[in-house]
């Protein structure tokens, strides 16, 4: 299964002035995207994600058009086939705690295609003896990055980490590991990551991560904002001693003049020094008082934003347990079905029937004769919703091929078995008019 849009991309052609003043190989390395692998064992709902079976608030959905997805089994298929290649080498069952199929997330560029990574499959088989029966390309998830969007281009390859013959784990030490992040970058024509402790975020990781943006911005306007304020502070503080300053040189001044102008002139330029002294005082108090508000409400903000991530992750938490509840019921209710489904194609006369029913599908000319209509009309006893429930069950007999190949024939069966229902219905209304006529 493969969803998505052709590979798209191209490289800009360099003028001769560029081509001669850095060289094609060292501008190729400049151009070069870094990549890495990061393997873990497969969680649950694995299969759901990377199908985009189930909704995503992280995701941007009109980019999920450019996703891909590639499988050769299913997960439940490929543990039990593991489960019973374990028993059969060792004589026991598998530990509960093992973890035979894992995960590995891997950084892509927007050119790298499904033929890409099939190929890196393959590389690792050859090296390692790792069976990759699951790929899928997300090029749809991401996180806002200031105020632009952040894209997480990547790819989940689900491998079956056992050997193929024993079904025991495989064990790779650190070197191996190594070597698996040098051949994928070979692989993929990117460059190699640099090794490091720190792992792949995951999708719910790259959600709490943008939340966590969110609150270093929110950090950073504040830190802004208080070194602003600190700056006016520092301003004040030179205009106070410039004000000061003035104080004494009018004082200075004033005992000069004392006799020309008098106290009371003095005493006017000493107050209104004083008055503008106050008022910057005040000013610098409203400061302060606001950066103190300021730094409250930063703190506010970011419990609001740890209340909202941890509801977030409720709210997460509890939509998977819901939907593992719902799928254990379809699942227990599909299997009562294909129960009574059995039990019903086995009953010798319907048995009979559901062969006529495929007859009549299985051969061009194939029709229902005077017997056949007789013992259809039997079974179905005027009920046309009974034409239907015997289509799907000799439907179902056929297999996938059977079903796809002569779809018009199983549509042109159905109708045929409604009218022989009509026609029995018909028949009984008219035995029940004769009967009403003789009584006259």
């Amino acid at each position: 299964m493969v969803v998505g849009s052709p590979r798209a991309g191209g490289c800009t052609p360099l003028t001769p002035a560029a081509t001669h003043r850095t060289p094609p190989t060292e501008k190729l390395k400049i151009m070069k995207q870094q990549t890495s692998i990061h393997v873990q064992p497969v969680k649950g709902g694995s299969e759901q994600h990377n199908k985009r079976e189930k909704e995503l608030d992280y995701i941007r959905p009109e980019l999920s058009h450019l996703n891909e997805y590639w499988e050769k089994d299913t997960q439940t298929d490929r543990l039990e086939n593991i489960k019973s290649r374990y028993l059969k080498s060792t004589g026991q069952k598998m530990q509960a705690k093992a973890t035979p199929i894992r995960e590995a997330v891997v950084v892509i560029k927007s050119e790298t295609t499904m033929e890409d990574l099939k190929r890196l499959s393959d590389a690792y088989l050859q090296r390692f003896g790792i069976d990759t029966f699951q790929i899928a390309i997300h090029k749809d998830e991401g996180y806002p990055q200031v105020e632009e969007w952040k894209p997480n281009l990547h790819a989940h390859l689900v491998f079956d980490w056992t050997d193929q013959e024993t079904g025991k784990s495989l064990k790779l030490n650190r070197q191996d590991m190594v070597e698996m992040q040098t051949i994928t970058a070979e692989v993929l024509q990117m460059d190699r990551g640099v090794s490091s402790d720190k792992q792949h975020l995951t999708a719910q990781q790259y959600k709490s991560f943008a939340e966590e943006a969110k609150l270093r911005r929110l950090e950073e306007e504040r830190a802004r904002k208080e070194k602003q304020m600190k700056e006016e502070l520092e301003r004040f503080k030179v205009a106070k001693a410039h004000k000061e300053a003035a104080i004494e040189t009018a004082k200075t001044l004033s005992e000069g003049v004392k006799g020309l102008f008098g106290q009371s002139s003095k005493d006017k330029t000493i107050k209104a020094l004083r008055e503008q002294i106050n008022a910057k005082q005040k000013e610098i108090f409203d400061i302060k008082a606001g950066m103190v508000g300021l730094k409250a409400q930063q703190e506010e903000q970011k419990e609001q934003q740890k209340a909202a991530l941890n509801e977030t992750r409720r709210e997460a938490v509890s939509k998977y347990n819901e939907l593992v509840v719902k799928h254990n019921k379809v699942v227990e209710r599909n299997e009562e079905l294909q129960e009574v489904i059995k039990d019903f194609q086995e009953i010798p006369i319907i048995e009979r029937c559901l062969a006529i029913i495929r007859s009549f599908v299985f051969h061009i000319c194939g029709r229902f004769d005077a017997d056949d209509r007789r013992l259809l009309s039997f079974v179905m006893q005027g009920n046309e919703d009974a034409a239907k429930s015997l289509r799907n069950a000799a439907f179902n007999l056929g297999g996938v091929i059977c079903q796809y190949q002569y779809g018009s024939r199983w549509d042109q069966a159905e109708r045929e078995l409604r009218n022989i229902a009509n026609g029995v219905r018909e028949e009984e209304q008219q035995q029940q008019q004769r009967s009403r006529g003789l009584r006259r």
